[in-house]
């Protein structure tokens, strides 16, 4: 995850798009969240989804691309 996230952001800053990181991995619960070791559950979707929508809607980058 480490390796990936570091990745990304290099990749995002290289390419002057927006790197979100919801740092899922470290917050969410393995047994409430994820319905296996790869994939959210119902309720990890959804919080998740709920998360994304916040960090979007609060990233200053998101919102001048929006407004044009």
């Amino acid at each position: 995850y480490q390796y990936n996230s570091k990745f990304m952001k290099e990749w995002a800053k290289k390419n002057n798009v927006v790197f979100i990181d919801l740092v899922i991995l470290d917050n969410y619960d393995q047994l409430i969240d994820y319905s296996d070791h790869r994939h959210l559950s119902g309720v990890g979707g959804e919080r998740y989804s709920y998360e994304l929508g916040k960090a979007l809607a609060e990233n200053t980058q998101i919102l001048a691309a929006f407004s044009k």
